[in-house]
């Protein structure tokens, strides 16, 4: 499956430990170790949310 990105089209990039990050959406603060090349994340709830939008369309 394509891996879906709501801000830019940066490939994603996975870390080997949490990071403190903001989610570019909602700015709710969390740890995690997934972000794009150009620091963009997107938390669980926006990226899920996001992908419904498009779903529905």
């Amino acid at each position: 499956m394509k891996e879906e990105r709501l801000i830019c089209k940066a490939p994603l990039i996975y870390l080997e430990a949490d990071e403190m990050m903001e989610c570019a959406i909602c700015r709710k603060k969390e740890k995690s170790k997934a972000r794009c090349a150009e620091g963009h994340y997107v938390c669980n709830e926006c990226h899920i949310a996001g992908i419904d939008a498009l779903l529905v369309w």
